[in-house]
């Protein structure tokens, strides 16, 4: 059981970073620059200082770790920067390219999302096996 949650969390990893691929694709600020890096704008639904926020860094340090700095994040605020309930048209319309947010905000439109809430264990024991640490 423990290996296949490490072996979901590697694949909800990879499907984070193909959605944000796919979402860059159509904001003209995440255009490829001359030295052939890309910048990504983000945000979160949390204040910066928030446990839940810090995952947008972490998140950072793994993707311009994993492309050799070739994908730059660039973090535009929290809910100072753009309201909750004005996400969903921010991503529609280009203002950024993706959010740090939990998943059932947006339940309604894109149910999958709730999937990477089903765990068979609790958050303790996540904790205890070091779950968290593999973002690290």
């Amino acid at each position: 059981m423990f290996k296949s949650y490490f072996m979901s969390t590697k694949i909800i990893l990879v499907l984070g970073m193909i959605s944000i691929f796919i979402a860059a694709c159509g904001n003209e600020e995440s255009a490829e620059h001359e030295d052939g890096t890309f910048t990504l704008t983000g945000t979160t639904t949390n204040d910066e200082n928030d446990l839940l926020a810090q995952a947008f860094f972490v998140f950072e340090e793994k993707i311009e770790e994993n492309s050799d700095g070739r994908i730059e994040l660039d973090y535009r605020g929290g809910p100072e920067t753009i309201p909750d309930n004005e996400i969903g048209d921010a991503i529609r319309s280009g203002a950024i390219d993706f959010t740090v947010t939990p998943a059932a905000y947006y339940a309604g439109s894109a149910p999958e999302g709730l999937a990477l809430s089903y765990s068979e264990i609790d958050t303790e024991t996540e904790l205890e096996r070091g779950g968290i640490g593999l973002f690290r």
